[in-house]
């Protein structure tokens, strides 16, 4: 009773959220992140932004402000949600001379959040491969509900993937972490779930630690036993 109570008050609460939040963030811009690089026109350090695979977010202005360059970014809704799995994006930057700057920008999950971006360096990154139990025809691999420490692919269909875990500086403490992923059917249709645990091992490098692999059928009877089987 209660639960229903507090939606019924929720609800109205929430839609009337998103359609002011919208208009307001139509009309005076969502929170906004930057990125603030070197600047010296006369020995080619120019920079400019690539725009590759970064879904999440849109670069809304470009200044100079004595030695520096500034990159202004805010986050945006993917119009194309089955295009692409997970959610940080790796942001590249190139000067006229050909150098290189890469960051990695770690998406809210909401347009009304603003971005938070790691340099390239600061960050670890870890390649997790799933496999299926049982391969099925035209079926891929997808990440799962929480995929925000998992870079920004395009998946294919076939029995394995390899997915790339980012470790940003403010996880790196964390003695573990996880990530889930799905192995769905063309009719949309998880046939196998499995999450994977990573963190540091004795040698102080990151390293898968644990591994949870189930078809449908094994998911369905783990449930229905309370994970005695």
């Amino acid at each position: 009773m209660g639960s229903s109570i507090w939606l019924v008050v929720l609800v109205p609460v929430m839609a009337v959220y998103a359609i002011f939040g919208g208009i307001k963030g139509a009309i005076f811009g969502y929170p906004q992140a930057e990125i603030n690089l070197p600047y010296d026109e006369a020995n080619g350090t120019v920079w400019e932004y690539d725009g590759i695979d970064d879904p999440y977010i849109g670069l809304d202005e470009v200044k100079v402000d004595g030695d520096e360059q500034i990159f202004v970014f805010s986050a945006r809704e993917n119009d194309d949600e089955e295009k692409y799995e997970g959610s940080i994006m790796q942001i590249v930057f190139t000067d006229r001379n050909g150098n290189e700057k890469a960051y990695y920008c770690n998406f809210s999950g909401s347009k009304f959040g603003q971005p938070a971006f790691y340099p390239a360096e600061e960050c670890i990154t870890l390649d997790i491969t799933v496999t299926a139990k049982k391969p099925k025809k035209n079926a891929k691999w997808k990440t799962g509900m929480d995929d925000y420490d998992i870079l920004v692919c395009e998946t294919e269909k076939g029995e394995s993937c390899t997915f790339t875990a980012v470790i940003t500086p403010d996880k790196s403490k964390r003695t573990s972490l996880y990530a889930d992923f799905e192995y769905v059917t063309a009719w949309d249709k998880t046939a196998e779930n499995v999450t994977v645990w990573y963190g540091k091992n004795a040698d102080g490098e990151y390293a898968v630690t644990n591994v949870r692999h189930e078809t449908w059928f094994e998911k369905f009877l783990s449930d229905l036993t309370g994970g005695l089987l």
